[in-house]
């Protein structure tokens, strides 16, 4: 279940709150003392790291995709695999 942070405009403090996303709107429409709170330094986790480009896959999934690249080399695979 997702965790919320939310500052309270009325006591100026951080609540934090567990509940689905389903129910977020409903959640909101009911608490307008609370707006949503990001934490400044901690961005929100919004995809694959390396579809991003953050990181690199590990050498075993490019032994993977050699293997792959070398039966089916008409593939776009082999023709990205061979550009690097």
């Amino acid at each position: 279940m997702p965790r919320y942070t939310f500052l309270n405009k009325q006591t100026n403090q951080v609540e934090e709150h567990y509940f689905g996303i389903s129910s977020y709107d409903e959640f909101i429409k009911n608490n307008p003392q609370l707006e949503r709170y990001h934490e400044s330094g901690q961005a929100a986790a919004m995809g694959d790291s390396v579809r991003l480009g953050i990181r690199k896959p590990d050498s075993g999934f490019q032994e993977v995709l050699s293997k792959i690249s070398a039966a089916n080399y008409k593939s776009n695979l082999s023709d990205k695999l061979s550009r690097r």
